[in-house]
């Protein structure tokens, strides 16, 4: 069986290494190198972002979070299991997805930053998100996967087989007009020793998030909606260190290694389905927004299934 892959962001390298392994004849068609993909400018925390109330978003977190957490042990130099903090202005119900990690506890008051009156603690684990592409690519081409750099303008211009992991693509080439851009620009800098990631996703100021991976550590961020633009902005750069920093101090003079942004693929929910067209058989699995790395394994196997039947 032969089937062509769009797109080589963590979807489409995480469903192409389980079509090659599953002795598919796979190759994965990207319009840029694999290291310039969205991906690589991901922070890379299982954490639940924005996702919608769905049961099967619940379920796919779930199982990927498993799938992950086997990887920190197997894997260490590409996930860890990491505690994270995430902080409220005022007291918010547990979420759906509370009994999903090992640990998820309220913050004590000891535990909580000035003026935050709520918190949950929780395990999770952290990917560095450029090497994890890496070893993605690395396992698809040692399975004989093929990766090939090439632009597709639509999906009627490839016939057979086909998983669309186009991301923001599929915008253009599904065409889907419910997808849009979620605009983030984050800061790397030298980890400065810390262990524990911060969230503090209602601060007035700004998203804001800072995670420790392994040589660096990531300081966001913003989520714009339908913003394409790709230049990295300073005066958002400045923003985002004042409020990291405000959360916790040791940031304020790690060294920053560099500036990234990156266009998350938002859509109202993530798109899981078969389509079947005259010449082709389509499976589309995109618009996972700020989730992908959070779903990726989960939604690769029920994209297979679905090829599969």
């Amino acid at each position: 069986m032969d089937v062509t892959v769009v797109g080589a962001g963590v979807i489409g390298l995480t469903t192409g290494v389980l079509l090659q392994e599953a002795g598919t004849n796979t190759r994965i068609l990207t319009d840029r190198p694999v290291a310039e993909t969205t991906s690589n400018a991901a922070g890379g925390i299982w954490y639940p972002y924005n996702a919608p109330d769905d049961p099967d978003v619940d379920a796919w977190m779930h199982d990927t979070l498993d799938e992950l957490t086997v990887l920190a042990d197997e894997e260490p130099n590409l996930v860890r299991r990491c505690e994270t903090r995430q902080y409220f202005y005022e007291s918010v119900p547990d979420p759906s997805w509370s009994a999903m990690p090992d640990l998820f506890r309220h913050a004590n008051p000891s535990e909580l930053p000035a003026g935050r009156t709520h918190g949950w603690i929780f395990s999770s684990v952290i990917i560095d998100t450029p090497r994890y592409i890496v070893w993605l690519r690395k396992r698809f081409e040692e399975a004989g996967g093929e990766i090939q750099q090439k632009a597709v303008a639509s999906l009627d211009d490839l016939g057979g087989l086909i998983m669309n992991c186009a991301g923001l693509g599929a915008h253009q080439i599904a065409p889907d007009p419910t997808v849009y851009p979620i605009r983030g620009q984050v800061i790397r800098i030298a980890n400065p020793g810390l262990e524990f990631a911060t969230l503090d996703d209602e601060n007035p100021a700004g998203l804001t998030y800072i995670l420790p991976r392994f040589d660096d550590c990531i300081l966001g961020g913003s989520s714009d909606a339908d913003d394409w633009n790709l230049e990295t902005d300073a005066e958002l750069t400045a923003a985002i260190l004042r409020r990291c920093s405000e959360v916790e101090p040791r940031v304020a003079g790690a060294r920053i290694l560099d500036v990234r942004v990156g266009l998350r693929p938002g859509r109202p929910s993530i798109r899981v389905e078969r389509e079947d067209r005259p010449d082709a058989t389509v499976v589309h699995n995109y618009g996972h927004a700020g989730n992908g790395f959070s779903t990726s394994w989960a939604t690769a196997r029920r994209a297979v299934r679905l090829l599969q039947a």
